[in-house]
């Protein structure tokens, strides 16, 4: 038991899950981030411990990340996301060695290129997690992080929720039309977002 690292890298996922399921119960927008630091960290370890490169930078240049932008003025966002985003690209493009190898470095971008683009827009935002979300569900199914799929089920689920409740979808109508509210912008959709 102690020697299979399938089984650690499940529970580091477990336990980088619960890391996520508590920073949500944090009032402080800056305590919510730095809480992303220790998740990101067994993230990290989880995709080590499966021989997954990529995600173990990804999550590990997340966890810088969350560190440093808690610290900084949100003046200071865009530069930290850039310097994010060219280091995770940069090591990662370095030592790939598959094709799906690249899926985590898409999925790990999604969010900062919105914040990037326009840190205001909580739907798009909200929508740019669910596509990170899908994109890291298809690397975590192929490296056997099952923990890290059911991370990213449940937060698409949830972000699907709570896009229908602030955005008062209609889920009366066809069934095609919930595809329709998915990946369009409401026309009020510059509610802000946390600093992140």
């Amino acid at each position: 038991m102690f020697d299979n690292p399938f089984l650690w890298a499940q529970i580091a996922g477990f336990m980088a899950m619960s890391c996520g399921v508590i920073s949500m119960q944090f009032k402080n927008p800056k305590h919510i981030i730095l809480s992303g630091v220790p998740g990101g960290l067994l993230w990290a370890t989880q995709y080590t411990l499966l021989g997954a490169p990529m995600g173990a930078i990804a999550n590990a240049g997340g966890a810088l990340k969350s560190l440093v932008i808690s610290f900084l003025p949100q003046s200071k966002l865009p530069y930290v996301l850039g310097f994010y985003l060219v280091m995770i690209w940069s090591i990662g493009l370095y030592n790939l060695t598959a094709w799906y190898a690249l899926i985590p470095l898409m999925g790990a971008s999604t969010t900062s290129v919105v914040l990037l683009i326009n840190k205001d827009n909580r739907a798009l935002y909200v929508r740019a997690i669910i596509v990170g979300c899908l994109l890291w569900a298809c690397y975590n199914m192929t490296v056997g992080a099952y923990m890290g799929l059911a991370c990213d089920t449940l937060t698409i689920v949830s972000s699907i929720i709570g896009m229908a409740r602030h955005e008062n979808w209609n889920m009366e109508s066809s069934p095609l039309n919930f595809f329709k509210l998915l990946f369009t912008l409401p026309l009020s959709s510059s509610k802000a977002v946390a600093h992140v």
